[in-house]
């Protein structure tokens, strides 16, 4: 089928890009604040996390600031993630597009509530102990060519366990080149930066995402992206998002890192557009850890 062999082609492009750059994502292993792997935005996640090339939205400030430079009026977004494992997350967004510019702002917090504490045997030992997450992020997107976008990111990052926290700060930059009906996406995150809670201290997860999309119809997108974190293996991830109708699109995704534990790597959702507010949401089920349902709402003025 011919959108098969598109998605071959998006994938087959990400893969050579990724093979050059791999080893500057370094080797497998521990990380701190891995939070940061976890997708912000229910349109993004329903497409698999397959965001990079698109990054059309306030989303760009997590996915890749280079798109930024998409948003053309101020936009407002929120969003709450009902996460595994009884874990939850808010987001806040603003974009603000100046003449030649756009910047973005964000917030993310992610809280886990009250979980049972184990000795190292898994044994419930009687007492209860909280986590959480925060990042505050500035980015910025900005057009250089008429095919070529560039975008940075600043961002503190924040993590609590029990009465110990610690903070941080790091950097990410992405770049966008627009060809007839594809763009290409590359952004590489989390640089720099070390969290210590306890006795040791560890490096955030830098990531490296690279990105291919294309507007297969009017009405019908296209996506792949391969990533590669610092704290897990290279990840495949293809979206794709149909307009059904002139105020409904219905999106889905699946992604590779995932096994029989963590449920099946694929995700759904839709977009319903109300004048100029948005209501997207997306369902990824993760096997034995349950679901998770993620709404986002967002405004354009």
């Amino acid at each position: 089928m011919p959108m098969i062999k598109h998605f071959k082609t998006l994938i087959y492009i990400c893969a050579c890009i990724l093979i050059t750059s791999t080893g500057f994502a370094g080797s497998e292993g521990t990380s701190a604040a891995s939070f940061l792997n976890i997708g912000m935005g229910a349109g993004p996640v329903a497409m698999g996390g397959s965001f990079c090339a698109i990054a059309d939205d306030i989303n760009a400030v997590q996915w890749n600031p280079s798109g930024l430079i998409q948003i053309r009026e101020k936009e407002i977004m929120v969003s709450h993630n009902e996460w595994i494992e009884g874990i939850k997350s808010e987001f806040m967004g603003y974009a603000h597009p100046f003449e030649n510019w756009t910047l973005g702002l964000t917030l993310n917090y992610l809280h886990s509530g009250e979980m049972i504490k184990r000795d190292i045997n898994g044994n419930d030992i009687g007492e209860e102990f909280g986590a959480s997450g925060t990042v505050i992020s500035a980015a910025a997107g900005k057009k250089f060519s008429d095919r070529l976008s560039l975008g940075f990111g600043l961002k503190l990052i924040k993590e609590a366990v029990e009465e110990k926290s610690a903070s941080t700060f790091a950097a990410d930059a992405g770049a966008m080149y627009e060809y007839e009906k594809f763009k290409f996406g590359a952004a590489v995150q989390n640089v720099g930066g070390a969290i210590k809670l306890y006795e040791e201290q560890f490096s955030l997860p830098l990531t490296i995402r690279l990105g291919a999309a294309m507007n297969y119809t009017e009405k019908i997108i296209l996506s792949a992206e391969i990533n590669k974190p610092s704290d897990n293996s290279v990840a495949v991830k293809t979206g794709a998002q149909w307009q059904a109708l002139e105020k409904i699109s219905l999106r889905a995704g699946y992604k590779t890192d995932s096994d029989k534990n963590t449920g099946p790597g694929i995700s759904v959702g839709f977009g319903f557009n109300i004048q100029r507010a948005m209501i997207d949401y997306s369902f990824t089920p993760f096997g034995d850890l349950e679901s998770s349902h993620l709404i986002s709402l967002k405004f354009h003025f």
